[in-house]
């Protein structure tokens, strides 16, 4: 599926999947602020007092990670530290829940969190998430912008999938196409869902690979 579009994709792409740098957890990350340096230098970015500077237009390079929810501030904030680290001046703007959706529906943003729901058929819903025809339509989900025609034709093919084999090698060639462009940065993931339930309440070994089946649980008691 991504043979004729070679020309357009980074070479890596063809010899494995992409995968995210790795930390040891401790929060030292020096290696990985020195490798970010680099790269905004090779960018085009100098430091200027501690600011950094886009050399072509002396602009210094900020951003606003904007907020609808208080409790995603203390999450963010090491994130923050480390780019005023590198020269980054970025922000948190926390407003209210009409306002977020007034702002994000306009594309009235430079950085917000949000998660794309995906089900085990992926479909129609990936224009509106990736297709070119949705970064200018206000209230899609195409939040980065992305106008990319290798993305347009792979989500054609999905979309026209007309069997499982056919959907699942086309899912997969868009995943890894999305994944190297690196569109997003990854906050967190979560294996499993937590939930509360009675010491009664029981339910199989057997369970979904996504989501919660209660209808099969059951309530044993001595009464």
């Amino acid at each position: 599926l991504l043979e004729p579009w070679r020309d357009d994709l980074p070479a890596e792409l063809f010899e494995a999947p992409y995968v995210w740098p790795q930390t040891d957890g401790s929060g030292r990350l020096r290696e990985q602020l020195r490798q970010a340096a680099d790269l905004l230098a090779q960018a085009g970015f100098i430091l200027n007092d501690g600011i950094l500077i886009d050399a072509r237009n002396g602009e210094a390079l900020d951003f606003e990670l904007l907020l609808s929810d208080s409790s995603y501030e203390r999450i963010m904030l090491p994130w923050m530290q480390n780019l005023e680290r590198l020269g980054v001046r970025a922000t948190l703007r926390t407003i209210d829940a009409a306002q977020y959706r007034t702002r994000t529906a306009g594309f009235d943003f430079d950085a917000m969190i949000w998660h794309w729901g995906v089900s085990l058929s992926p479909g129609n819903e990936q224009w509106i998430y990736w297709g070119g025809d949705a970064a200018d339509d206000e209230g899609s989900r195409n939040y980065p912008g992305l106008r990319d025609p290798v993305v347009d034709a792979l989500i054609a093919q999905l979309s026209d999938a007309r069997s499982y084999e056919d959907l699942t090698a086309a899912a997969r060639a868009l995943d890894r196409v999305l994944m190297w462009g690196r569109h997003v940065l990854p906050l967190y993931y979560r294996s499993g869902d937590t939930l509360a339930r009675w010491a009664d309440v029981q339910h199989s070994d057997v369970t979904p690979l996504y989501g919660v089946d209660t209808l099969s649980w059951w309530r044993e008691s001595s009464n």
